[in-house]
C-alpha cells in the first residue's frame, strides 16, 4: 500500500517499466521536470525572438495633426489617410495613419494598425483626402438614418487629384508636427 502511494504521488505508472526504487523514481521525475522546463524556455525564446521581427521596432511614431480646407473654407468630416512610402532600404516603413476632420477641418492622426495609438510614422507619406469612402456611398432612398441627422454625401466632393489619383504627399518630421495642413481646390489646376 505504501509503495502504491509513492507511485501515485510521483505519478509513476505501475507495472511494466515502473521504477523499482524511490531513488530511480525521483530521478525519473526530475528528468521529466527538466525536459519540461527546457521545452518551456525554448518556446519562450522562439516567441520572444519572433515577436519583434518586422513589427513596431523598425519605425518611429510621432504626433501629427493639421487642418484641411477646400477653397479656403474648413472641410468637415473629410477622411484623411497617410500611407508611408518605402524605399530600397526599408520596404516595410510601418502602418498608415488616418483621421476624420472635425467641423473646423482639424484632424489628429491615429495609426491604422488597430492599436489606437495617435500619430504617424516618421518619413514621406502619400496622402489621400476624401468625403466618401469607397463602398460607403449613401443611398438617399434608404430609410436608415443617422443619430445626429447627418446625411453623408452621395458623391465625392473632393477632386480625384486628392484621393484616388492623389498628388498629395507630406514629410512627417522626427519631432512630429501640428502643421499638416492641406488647402484643397474644388477645381485644381492641371499641369
Amino acid at each position: 500500500m505504501l509503495e502504491a502511494r509513492k507511485r501515485w504521488a510521483l505519478d509513476i505508472p505501475e507495472g511494466r517499466g515502473a521504477c523499482r526504487s524511490p531513488v530511480q523514481s525521483r530521478a525519473a521525475v526530475e528528468v521529466r521536470i527538466m525536459r519540461s522546463l527546457q521545452l518551456a524556455w525554448t518556446v519562450a525564446l522562439v516567441i520572444g525572438l519572433t515577436a519583434g521581427c518586422g513589427s513596431r521596432s523598425g519605425y518611429k511614431v510621432v504626433p501629427v495633426s493639421g487642418r484641411v480646407t477646400m477653397d479656403g473654407k474648413p472641410l468637415a468630416r473629410a477622411h484623411v489617410n497617410f500611407q508611408p512610402v518605402g524605399d530600397e532600404q526599408n520596404r516595410e516603413p510601418g502602418p498608415g495613419s488616418y483621421a476624420v476632420t472635425d467641423e473646423q477641418g482639424h484632424f489628429v492622426l491615429k495609426l491604422a494598425d488597430g492599436s489606437n495609438r495617435s500619430g504617424a510614422v516618421v518619413g514621406t507619406h502619400i496622402v489621400k483626402i476624401s468625403t466618401v469612402l469607397k463602398g460607403e456611398e449613401f443611398d438617399p432612398k434608404s430609410e436608415t438614418g443617422s443619430p445626429d441627422d447627418y446625411v453623408p454625401p452621395t458623391k465625392e466632393r473632393i477632386p480625384p487629384e486628392y484621393n484616388e489619383n492623389t498628388t498629395l504627399s507630406f514629410d512627417v518630421p522626427p519631432e512630429g508636427t501640428s502643421q499638416a495642413n492641406f488647402d484643397l481646390k474644388s477645381r485644381p489646376t492641371r499641369p
